[in-house]
């Protein structure tokens, strides 16, 4: 973050970048057996956050900084853990920030979207992972499992073909609703208001979908109704879907790009239109619901669309999940170091800076201009 707080220190809104560490995979979010309800506790990876919340309460000012004036940011699998924090107790405000920045994730995002019995599933990875260590019928599952040395917990853990998506190698140990740091189901959450409704930035790119792993090809209309079928829609809504996503490569994604007879052979003949689905269905859906749940309380939220290329990148990929990151970072480079590249990565850290210091992203002197969806009836 070194040159983004550098960038907004020059344009005279002075910033302190704190990142935090947190527990993943089952270190994190070990949940499954009634052992664990009662004796472990669910989320902990969201709890280390919490913590790290506080002691920035409680010591940021012997660094210069005002504990009342915490902007939360995060990207990805950052942007759901900023989401799950403003849901935290059922929407608690224990005064531990002012403001929130979701880049491509938050609580409303179903993911992974393909998981129909989240409880079942939990307790399987529990299941599977107290046998292959053989703690499985010990009087104290969870002690015997705590006894380990970790290097073979590790090992028992190093699942790269998951339920989340198969061959990406991402995690199969996910957030779960437990009682208490979650209360309800996050889509839930954002319906029924029991959030924090703190001022956001809410932002997604418009391409997600290019780096994310179908699971095989999508080649017929067959493959795509099988895709869309994954994720637990009953038979009329896949039909519906099949309807408002047709097959046609002029309104895929990415709109700008034309596949080649060796992009079909590769990645399947209807590859833009499950791109087109899946970016709407893990990422703008996502987007769109909490930020028309924030203008309904008639509160501060701000949406935006990240429509850039990166240097060497494929033209397939267009503007895909986390291509912004290089951007608002300043860490472009090559060919992408001067000109428009250069004039936007300047403008994107400037607008990031002027909403943690001003709450509004457009006090940044240029021409770009966020949306507060509270002053619109209708936008993207």
């Amino acid at each position: 973050m070194t040159n983004f707080v550098w960038r907004a220190v020059a344009a005279g809104k002075p910033i302190i970048g704190v990142s935090i560490n947190y527990r993943l995979n089952a270190f994190g979010f070990l949940w499954g057996s009634q052992e664990l309800a009662a004796n472990g506790s669910a989320n902990n990876g969201l709890r280390d956050q919490r913590l790290a919340l506080h002691w920035i309460q409680e010591n940021i000012a012997s660094f210069g900084g005002d504990p009342r004036k915490v902007t939360l940011f995060g990207q990805s699998g950052g942007g759901l853990s900023i989401g799950k924090q403003l849901t935290a107790y059922g929407g608690r405000d224990d005064g531990l920030f002012r403001a929130a920045i979701m880049q491509s994730g938050s609580m409303a995002e179903k993911w992974p979207y393909n998981i129909q019995d989240p409880t079942a599933y939990t307790t399987d990875l529990y299941n599977n992972l107290t046998s292959s260590t053989n703690c499985s019928g010990e009087l104290n599952e969870l002690e015997c499992l705590r006894s380990l040395p970790v290097e073979q917990l590790s090992s028992a853990l190093n699942i790269t073909d998951t339920a989340v998506f198969t061959g990406t190698g991402l995690g199969p140990w996910l957030t779960q609703v437990d009682g208490d740091f979650l209360i309800d189901p996050p889509t839930e959450s954002v319906r029924s208001g029991r959030f924090l409704p703190v001022p956001i930035m809410y932002t997604t790119t418009s391409d997600e979908a290019t780096v994310f792993g179908f699971g095989g090809r999508v080649d017929s209309d067959a493959d795509f109704r099988a895709f869309v079928a994954a994720g637990g829609p009953d038979p009329s809504t896949v039909s519906t879907i099949d309807i408002l996503y047709p097959d046609v490569n002029a309104i895929g994604l990415p709109a700008r790009y034309s596949p080649t007879p060796e992009d079909d052979k590769t990645y399947g003949a209807q590859w833009k239109r499950a791109v087109a689905f899946h970016t709407d269905v893990v990422e703008n859906t996502s987007r769109r619901l909490v930020l028309d749940a924030w203008a309904k309380r008639g509160r501060k939220a701000y949406s935006g669309r990240f429509n850039m290329h990166t240097n060497g990148g494929s033209p397939r990929l267009g503007s895909p999940h986390g291509v912004e990151l290089s951007y608002l970072f300043d860490s472009v480079a090559g060919e992408q170091a001067d000109g428009q590249y250069a004039a936007m990565s300047k403008l994107i850290g400037l607008m990031w800076a002027s909403f943690v210091v001003d709450l509004d992203p457009n006090n940044h002197g240029g021409e770009c201009t966020f949306f507060d969806l509270h002053d619109l009836d209708n936008a993207d």
